[in-house]
């Protein structure tokens, strides 16, 4: 068949990733002309590159959406420009593909007697998911849509494109366009098919429920959205991005353009989940002999470096940092340096996967070519370090983080951060940064903007150490040894299912509507504290609850007595 394809593009920058550039050369042996339409402007780089393997760039105003979009590249061309062509298809950036090509999905699709196609199909709902009421009808998926030229050179194509109202939302992308167009067409009379039917997976969307089993069944592509997607409402799902990682990798993915079209879209944490990072040690281990390409340091090095020029790399490849020396962990806890009160036993683990094992910290290194960051598990054995990683200073460091010019966004609750100090960086991962600091307006610059002291600011670069690497395009990854990985999980499930108890059976994601802890498990938490920190207060609150609820029970018996009276 000859094919017409216009690919909406969008990025907020301008820039124009090798995800991009895979799936309009995983295109190209299909296409007789690819018109790239851009939502916005393109940086001269960007658009060179696309240039390189496309007929057509169209730039346009970010106005539209993806309706007014293709609406613009439609009329741009002409219908009858288009009709010369066996298939028109709409396809834009959202997924990654073709995992090995598209061959297979042609071939298939190309021996359908159908007027439209798409690759995947969401089921109807019930209400509407964006309207809250009605029925969401069943549609294919505006990512990829193919017209043959029974619907391409009709007048009901072009008058479904003279009708259809500029988006002026995502929500009027969902409810107009994409919703809206399979059952517009349906309605007309012209026949649809989808090639991987929701049907054949018992889920309302495939491409993001049953993303495993697409690839298993040939499918080309899997969306970019399961990696920057709620992980806990993927995983109420049974869907875990790392899964499907190792699944695309084996099937030949490249894992480089992967990690180049999520890495500007997702927080490093989430990154390294989706990827599936982990660096563990074996207990046996030989600590290993000193190698010229690492370099080790003790103590504090960001300011050091970024204040008075002292680059702690000094030509190595790989910085390994453990952060307190032996004589301050003879004395206690780095409190000052973690701002965290930790033991001699957590100072032991976060160095036991890095700092003790120097052989295999500089293996990783070699390893995994993307690989920028390495630090110690996150502690959540006696340490709140999981659900507040930021130690209150996430907005100060959300300031430096934009002054800087990192890519975000930022974790929401634990970065991968040092802990006690204890990391191992790569220099190139870093490249950069101190030109970053100079054009911010140097370190005391960055102490006012982010209004903390300079130790603290010394403490806010530990927690973006990880946003540094990703904006030069490297992961982070965690590191323990095998024996504290395997006590870590055991407890960590222990207190998962503890804290899951509390909520009920029902399993719960986070579009479904907050959490709320019951009265039983809230009420001691503080009623305890306030017991402590203040008595008299305490009192006056159970003297206030006790009256609310004689109040809130008189009024239940008077309704009770009303209602008996109607009957």
């Amino acid at each position: 068949m000859r094919r017409f394809v216009f690919f909406l593009l969008y990025d907020p920058d301008g820039y124009v990733d090798s995800a991009v550039l895979h799936t309009l050369n995983g295109l190209r042996p299909h296409v007789e002309h690819i018109m790239v339409v851009s939502n916005g402007f393109l940086q001269a780089e960007s658009r060179e590159r696309l240039e390189a393997v496309v007929d057509e760039v169209f730039e346009r105003e970010n106005v539209g959406f993806d309706s007014g979009a293709y609406r613009s590249a439609i009329g741009r061309v002409g219908y009858s420009k288009l009709a010369e062509y066996d298939e028109v298809l709409l396809i834009n950036y959202t997924f990654f593909g073709p995992v090995t090509s598209f061959d297979d999905l042609f071939a298939r699709m190309d021996l359908k007697p159908i007027d439209f196609w798409g690759m995947t199909d969401h089921v109807a709902v019930s209400p509407h998911p964006m309207l809250g009421k009605g029925i969401m009808p069943e549609h294919l998926q505006s990512y990829w849509i193919a017209f043959r030229k029974s619907l391409v050179t009709s007048v009901d194509f072009r008058e479904y494109w003279a009708s259809l109202p500029n988006g002026m939302s995502y929500h009027d992308v969902i409810t107009v366009f994409e919703t809206a167009l399979t059952r517009h067409f349906g309605d007309l009379g012209y026949a649809w098919e989808s090639a991987y039917p929701a049907d054949d997976y018992s889920v309302n969307n495939a491409s993001m429920e049953q993303p495993l089993r697409l690839l298993d069944d040939g499918c080309p592509m899997f969306k970019r959205r399961l990696y920057f997607h709620d992980v806990v409402d993927l995983d109420t799902r049974d869907v875990a991005a790392s899964e499907v990682t190792a699944r695309a990798l084996e099937l030949g993915f490249p894992r480089d353009v992967l990690i180049d079209g999520v890495i500007r879209r997702t927080s490093a944490r989430a990154l390294a989940t989706g990827l599936g990072l982990l660096h563990l040690v074996d207990d046996a281990a030989a600590p290993g002999e000193p190698d010229a390409r690492l370099a080790r340091r003790t103590g504090r090095v960001w300011r050091s470096w970024l204040r008075d020029g002292i680059d702690p790399f000094a030509g190595a490849e790989v910085l390994v940092i453990d952060g307190v020396t032996d004589d301050e962990l003879a004395d206690g806890p780095a409190a000052e340096y973690t701002n965290a009160n930790l033991d001699e036993a957590q100072l032991l683990r976060a160095r036991g996967g890095i700092v003790d094992r120097l052989a295999d910290t500089l293996g990783a290194f070699d390893t995994d070519a993307r690989l920028g960051v390495l630090v110690p598990l996150a502690e959540h054995r006696a340490s709140t370090r999981l659900g507040y990683g930021w130690r209150g200073l996430r907005t100060a460091a959300n300031r430096v983080a934009e002054a800087l010019g990192l890519i975000g966004p930022l974790e929401r609750h634990a970065p991968l951060a040092p802990l006690a100090g204890v990391a191992a960086y790569r220099a190139d991962a870093f490249a950069g940064l101190a030109e970053r600091v100079e054009s911010a307006g140097g370190w005391a610059s960055l102490v006012r903007l982010a209004e903390v002291e300079e130790d603290e600011l010394d403490l806010i670069f530990d927690l973006l150490a990880a946003d540094v690497a990703k904006t030069n395009g490297y992961v982070a990854s965690e590191s323990a040894r095998r024996s504290d990985f395997v006590r870590s999980s055991q407890l960590l499930q222990y207190k998962f299912a503890d804290t899951s108890a509390r909520f009920g059976p029902e399993q719960r994601g986070p579009f479904m509507g907050p959490l709320t802890h019951p009265n039983s498990f809230i009420r001691p938490l503080v009623g305890d504290w306030l017991r402590t920190k203040a008595p008299s207060t305490a009192k006056v609150v159970l003297k206030g609850e006790e009256s609310a609820r004689k109040q809130a029970g008189a009024a239940k018996r008077a309704i009770t007595r009303i209602v008996k009276k109607g009957r």
